[in-house]
This record gives C-alpha cells, structure tokens and sequence, in this order.
C-alpha cells in the first residue's frame, strides 16, 4: 500500500511537470530541439507574419494550475462513479442507480469541456461577459472537486468502518 501511494504521488508530480512542460511548448521528454523549434523568434510557434508583436500562445502559471485541477475534478468525478455503483442496494429500484451514477459524471464531462476550451483560450477572456464566465467556470470546478472527492472521502471512511465492525473478535 505504501509502494503505491509513492507511485502515485511520483505520477501526480510527473504529470504536473509535464503540465508546465505543455506550457512552455517543450513537447518532447528529451527536449528535442526538433520538436521545439517551431520556426518563430525564441523557438515560439508561427502564428502570423506581421509586423506587431504577437500574443504569446501559451498558459499562465494560473491556467497550468487549473488545468491540473480540471484533471483532478475529472478523476475525482470518475471516482465517485465507481463509488456509486459499487455502494448500491438492491433493494432501491435501479432508475435511482443510474441518476446517481450519470450525475456524479457530470463534473468529469464539464471537467473535460474546460480542457478543451482551454485547448485553444490561453488567456482568460478580458470582455464581458466571456471574463465573469471563465472565472465562474474555475469557481464550479473547485467546488466540484471539493464535492467529488468529499463523497469518496466519505466512501472510504465507511468501508473502513465496515472492515472493522466485520472483523471477528478474539
């Protein structure tokens, strides 16, 4: 158990670098000029030719770290799912199953619409309304990975109650 939680956490912080990494348009693990050389000024992609300076198209600090969170709520999400499904009594008719099962998705399907917006939003909007609902969308991804990952909080907590109430005394 121990083994796989250092695994985990070595994972957690190597998709973290690969995040930054993403950031900083190092596309290759073994930063292969190749693959980082787009063709502009400092190895930064082509995006037009012109005379004005352009944007730079790449995240903040602050969008790396949602993206982070994005995954988070999406893994938290899927959790929870499972959660649902394995913690299921037979006797509740299965309709209820499956809403439960379809809402605790909902933040991995919004979680997943976020990356891919973000896919092409570097920046958060400046105009309104786009900039109240961007930072609103970060707001609702926290809360639904509070939300997410305090159910399967809560999951484990009870199946280790169960573990012990079940376990025979000498």
């Amino acid at each position: 158990d121990v083994a796989f939680g250092i695994g985990s956490a070595i994972f957690v912080l190597g998709s973290g670098v690969m995040i930054i990494m993403w950031k900083d348009e190092q596309f290759g693990l073994t930063f292969l000029a190749v693959l980082n050389d787009l063709g502009g000024e400092g190895g930064r992609p082509i995006v037009r030719k012109s005379s004005k300076r352009q944007e730079e198209n790449t995240f903040s600090v602050r969008g790396a770290i949602f993206i982070m969170i994005y995954c988070l709520t999406a893994t938290a999400s899927v959790y929870d799912f499972l959660v649902v499904l394995w913690d299921h009594d037979p006797n509740k008719p299965r309709e209820l199953l499956y809403e439960r099962a379809f809402n605790s998705l909902l933040p991995c399907v919004f979680a997943h619409m976020m990356l891919a917006l973000n896919a092409g939003v570097y920046k958060t909007p400046n105009i309104a309304p786009f900039h109240q609902l961007y930072i609103a969308c970060r707001w609702i991804a926290l809360l639904m990975v509070v939300n997410s990952s305090a159910r399967v909080w809560q999951a484990i907590q009870m199946a280790m109650r169960e573990e012990v109430v079940a376990q025979p005394t000498a």
